[in-house]
């Protein structure tokens, strides 16, 4: 009967042989699901069946400074890897752990970038603008100036980046209206500034994308 046939089964688990891949290891966009890979292996690198092994695995999204965790999704696929989406609404730096029986996979925690998302301008700030309260006051030919701060709709700061940012004034006595100067700033930021030379009363606005900043520094009457 020889040659005889054997079949060679893989050995236990081995979460030091174990792999994780896909970009949600690197990076991800905040509010947006990330996914990545998880596939259990022995000492030798032999996969192994993932619903075996489902109550073991552990994965844990956390922020590097707040503790704030993300929330998870594991799910096993017939191929034998774990398939893990999660979602993240902080920005900044994580650490992404992934663990077979409380036993880290080599690597783990594996560092995680979360960028803000899209900027919200309902939630942007701006600061200096207003420096009178409810209805500002100013001199003719004086340079009023502030800084926008773009916020993302979880309150992340980000960048300036390709949204566009207006600056404008609306005198009320006829509704001609005027432009401001908008101007981007190294530290991500917006710097704005303004000048009316004709006496009255205007309404000042600054939007993102054409949607008003609804804050009280960036939306008020103006007296001149």
């Amino acid at each position: 009967g020889s040659p005889f046939s054997v079949t060679c089964m893989p050995s236990y688990l081995d979460p030091t042989a174990s792999h994780v891949s896909g970009e949600g290891m690197q990076r991800a966009v905040a509010g947006e699901p990330a996914d990545l890979l998880v596939t259990p292996r022995d000492f030798a690198g032999n996969a192994l069946a993932a619903r075996a092994y489902f109550e073991q695995l552990e994965v844990r999204l956390e922020h590097v400074t707040t503790g704030a965790p993300a929330e998870v999704w594991v799910r096993a696929c017939a191929d034998g890897a774990f398939e893990v989406s999660y979602t993240a609404e902080v920005a900044g730096e994580h650490e992404l752990w992934v663990r077979f029986r409380g036993k880290p996979l080599q690597g783990s925690p594996y560092r995680v970038t979360v960028a803000p998302a899209a900027a919200e301008p309902t939630n942007c700030v701006v600061h200096g603008l207003n420096r009178g309260g409810d209805v500002a006051e100013a001199e003719a030919g004086e340079v009023r100036s502030g800084t926008l701060v773009l916020r993302d709709k979880y309150g992340n700061e980000r960048d300036a980046g390709t949204e566009v940012v207006t600056l404008s004034l609306r005198r009320a006595a006829d509704g001609a209206t005027s432009g401001g100067e908008v101007r981007r700033q190294k530290s991500g930021r917006y710097e704005l500034s303004f000048c009316v030379t004709d006496a009255g009363e205007y309404e000042v606005s600054v939007k993102v994308g054409g949607v008003a900043v609804r804050a009280a520094a960036a939306s008020f009457p103006l007296l001149v």
